[in-house]
């Protein structure tokens, strides 16, 4: 294999492992909004909009930071990690 098929699976890897990042928050977002609704008083519609705004912005810094155009897939695996904790 040619080292720029092994940076393509590589860059498919990290993707991937960002995918996974961005459900398994959107998940800790999901289990927190009855909390988020008692607390301050959210209507439904105000639950949409919170839910909805993060999974966007999660995923807009994720996927700027591992776009394969720009970047490696070395720097794109810590930043999607980094960008989940």
């Amino acid at each position: 294999m040619t080292e720029r098929a092994n940076h393509k699976w590589w860059t498919l890897f990290a993707m991937c492992f960002a995918l996974f990042m961005i459900m398994l928050d959107n998940t800790i977002v999901n289990v927190a909004l009855p909390t988020i609704q008692r607390e301050l008083h959210a209507s439904p519609a105000n639950l949409e909009w919170i839910v909805n705004g993060y999974v966007v912005t999660f995923g807009t810094r994720v996927a700027g930071r591992c776009n394969p155009l720009n970047t490696t897939p070395a720097t794109c695996t810590p930043a999607a990690v980094t960008e989940g904790t």
